[in-house]
């Protein structure tokens, strides 16, 4: 799903700057054509929530090289405008199109004349669970049993005649 997503990402950066060159998780040495963007997947973490559903979380640093790495007015309208750009997202799902919406906390700050805006894209994952797998889901219909009022709090009997006092007053 990390490749769906970068390549979601990377059009919609097209989308917005069809002149630079974008380059998605890849060892660049050398050679960035500036302006430019360089998108890298930073952590996926998951969380099962029941059997067959999975959270997880894909994160991505959006690298922005600017011309001028001292132009931060350039860097901070990039910034700007990609919480925007990166806030919904299409990736491919097995064929079909499908829309994906950040996650809150989308943030950019500069670093080293690089602009890093940071985006995670917060998903649910069905898969094939291979443990047991419950067939048959049955209800008692309690209309067939019998039909006594009783008190669902009271662990007891109902029977009076089991006071354990005799039916004797314990007052003086």
């Amino acid at each position: 799903m990390i490749k769906e997503i970068l390549d979601g990402i990377t059009a919609a950066l097209h989308a917005a700057y069809e002149t630079y060159d974008i380059y998605a998780d890849q060892n660049i040495e050398q050679g960035l054509t500036e302006p430019c963007f360089f998108i890298e997947s930073v952590d996926a973490p998951s969380t099962d929530v029941v059997k067959g559903w999975n959270e997880r979380t894909y994160s991505f640093d959006v690298m922005f090289f600017p011309e001028d790495e001292t132009d931060r007015a350039t860097m901070y309208d990039v910034g700007d405008a990609l919480h925007l750009i990166l806030r919904r997202i299409t990736v491919d799902d097995d064929g079909e199109s499908r829309t994906v919406s950040a996650a809150d906390g989308a943030t950019y700050r500069i670093v080293d004349g690089v602009l890093h805006y940071t985006v995670a894209y917060d998903l649910h994952l069905v898969y094939e669970y291979g443990g047991d797998v419950m067939t048959d889901l049955i209800f008692e219909d309690n209309d067939d049993k019998e039909n006594e009022e009783s008190d669902p709090f009271d662990p007891g009997d109902d029977d009076e005649d089991d006071d354990p006092g005799g039916g004797e007053s314990l007052q003086p």
